[in-house]
């Protein structure tokens, strides 16, 4: 340590034992002496410094120069307390920054000598570090409670000694709201389920145990509390061990926590599950009604093999039109499964008598109620009973109440169908001597796969989707289904009920046999499956077409250049070349020739029509197409083409 020309001396001071004393401690030290402006301090000079003095406040050969000189930016307030030690004599502990410095200090201020020069020993560190942890910790705590917050996070905090929980105000309102802050452990488990509380009270246990300096300590959990009005609400709980204490004296002082509600997530996975595991049933049922068409086709055409002279032709085609007809539906239904529970599904509304739709539907299953044993009767009403609406929807509505009654109802039982109509509408109600419904279940029938005796042998692995479904479609109609049932064992009565219409229903000409093309129309049609291909062929020819056809796209190709067409139906997903780029070619090939493109697929969304209408097609049919719109849409075609 160095002197100034002020010297300590000079103050009265012992040089010697003062510098072995400044420079023996590992703080920074200086005494200076505080330059006065009457009474105001306004400045301050270095009279000496110890050797940790330039690393504690960055100042190089401070020691006989003014502050001011060294750190013009130096504040006033500095200047006002050293002024104010030296003139009073009292000694300052104080933390203070020195932005000119960019710097935190620590200080402990005295006055230096008998007072007759203003001089003041200045004992301090630079604490910048700490601060600056200390501002970043803040930070951290303020990010930490704001997350928490974001969250809605509840916090606890479970003393291990005495045993205390202690709960903020979002952990007491998760919990059902109505508890003090600070609770004993065991009145703090009366709102959990008794079925989790062994669970939760073994992971913090566990969580104890584990605990050490070294990690371990953390648990999560998922518990259900009850409220005060007796709902269950799922926690998911998070937690750490804390210790405090140094050294020996460490210990284990706390379990903190935080809890969040998850009872939305656990209803969620709850009908995830239910969904996952009812799958595979689903898809059962679903092949178990396509096998049933397809049996009926099958059996037609073993007969049709084994004595083609002897089958009722006109009875064995309106066979298989119903069956065809039923596996489309089914077909489409299975594409789209959600269509009807979201009611986004087409309906094909006409005037109808409901009389007729009910009489069809109880006719198809009749064959079933006989099997079961059943007596099935129907009542008609005293006229007739005008809808407006989709024929084959309506019948699906009856099927699925029909088919429902003769499940659940025992051999030997009866089921009567009546309809009438009377001020609020149309009604028909299928009557069963059933199993009947206990009370707390109607409700529940009408949600998709909700069945109350699911397990019971009439219910015939079916996944409870025909009561949802018949409600939607009636819905859709204006109308609904509804459920009654004196009890378990006596029996249940569905009602379909629908707006009545005032237009008289059509005549029923779907039946009748369309006629013979107006025009002669060529047609090529393009197929990679034979059997599809030929079989429109002979269709066509046998209405006035001359029809040729092409197995794939490149013989496609080479046909057109040997015959025109007026009109190529053409399937889309074919090997090598498919429909798209056949269609493209002859757009590029023969730009100036008449031709009507026509896509013929088992592709019929919204972007597949999107598609062919971009790759320059001028129709779209999705298979198998009916009769009527395909000779519809040739009718316009014919005479354009002629021979190259």
């Amino acid at each position: 340590m160095q002197e100034s020309p002020h010297s300590l001396a000079a103050a009265g001071l012992d040089s010697a034992a003062f510098h072995a004393l400044a420079d023996a401690l590992d703080q920074a030290f200086c005494i200076i002496e505080v330059i006065f402006d009457g009474d105001r301090a306004i400045d301050y000079r270095f009279v000496t410094v110890n050797h940790v003095f330039e690393a504690q406040t960055g100042l190089h050969q401070a020691q006989g120069r003014n502050m001011r000189d060294l750190a013009p930016g130096h504040e006033a307030h500095w200047f006002e307390i050293y002024g104010e030690v030296a003139l009073r004599g009292h000694p300052r502990h104080f933390v203070e920054q020195a932005r000119a410095l960019d710097r935190w200090f620590e200080v402990h201020a005295f006055r230096v000598g008998d007072g007759v020069r203003p001089l003041v020993g200045v004992l301090f560190r630079d604490i910048t570090a700490r601060r600056e942890a200390e501002a970043a910790l803040r930070k951290t705590e303020t990010q930490a409670q704001l997350a928490v917050a974001i969250a809605r996070l509840g916090t606890f905090r479970q003393d291990t000694e005495t045993g205390l929980v202690y709960m903020d105000a979002r952990m007491r309102e998760l919990r059902g709201g109505g508890e003090a802050e600070v609770m004993p452990l065991a009145e703090t488990l009366q709102r959990v389920h008794p079925d989790d509380r062994p669970r939760l009270l073994q992971a913090v246990e566990t969580a104890i145990a584990t605990a050490d300096e070294s990690g371990g300590g953390g648990f999560e959990v998922d518990y259900r509390i009850l409220w005060p009005d007796g709902s269950e609400h799922w926690h998911a709980a998070n937690g750490q061990v804390e210790f405090e204490g140094e050294g020996r004296r460490r210990h284990q002082a706390s379990v903190l926590g935080t809890a969040l509600d998850i009872t939305v997530r656990k209803q969620a996975e709850a009908i995830l599950r239910e969904a996952d595991a009812r799958k595979d049933e689903f898809l059962a049922t679903l092949a178990h009604e396509l096998r049933n068409p397809l049996a009926t086709i099958h059996n037609a055409l073993q007969l049709q093999r084994a004595d083609a002279a002897r089958v009722d032709a006109p009875r064995l085609q309106a066979m298989l039109d119903r069956q065809v007809e039923h596996m489309m539906r089914l077909i489409d239904e299975l594409m789209e499964v959600s269509r009807i529970t979201r009611g986004v599904i087409e309906l094909k509304h006409e005037a109808l008598d409901f009389a007729d739709v009910l009489r069809n539907a109880v006719e198809a299953a009749r064959p079933a109620a006989i099997q079961a044993g059943h007596v099935l009767t129907l009542q008609p009403a005293d006229g007739p009973l005008p809808v407006h609406g989709d024929a084959v929807r309506l019948a699906q509505i009856l099927g699925n109440l029909l088919a429902n009654a003769v499940r659940y109802t025992d051999p030997g039982g009866r089921i009567d169908v009546h309809a009438w109509r009377d001020a609020a509408g149309i009604h028909a109600a299928v009557t069963d001597t059933g199993i009947g419904i206990p009370p707390g279940h109607l409700g529940r029938l009408f949600a998709l796969f909700g069945q109350f005796d699911k397990n019971a042998p009439r219910s015939q692995g079916g996944l409870g989707i025909g009561l949802a479904t018949a409600r939607k479609l009636a819905q859709m109609h204006g109308g609904d289904v509804q459920a009654a049932s004196p009890g378990p064992g006596l029996g249940s009565t569905f009602t379909v009920t629908l707006p009545a219409s005032d237009a008289p229903a059509a005549a029923d000409d779907a039946k009748s046999r369309p006629g013979s093309l107006p025009n002669p129309v060529r047609v090529l049609v393009v197929d990679d499956n034979r059997d599809a291909a030929d079989s429109v062929a002979m269709l066509l020819d046998m209405y006035g077409a001359t029809a040729t056809v092409a197995y794939d796209g490149a013989s496609a190709l080479e046909s057109l250049a040997q015959w025109w067409p007026d009109v190529v139906l053409l399937d889309l997903g074919m090997p090598s070349m498919d429909g798209y780029e056949v269609a493209t070619r002859i757009r590029q090939t023969w730009p100036d020739r008449p031709v009507t493109l026509v896509a013929l697929t088992g592709w019929g969304q919204a972007a597949d029509r999107d598609r062919t209408r971009a790759h320059g097609f001028d129709a779209h049919l999705v298979k198998p197409v009916g009769l009527d719109a395909l000779l519809a849409l040739l009718a316009g075609c014919g005479g354009a083409a002629s021979p190259k």
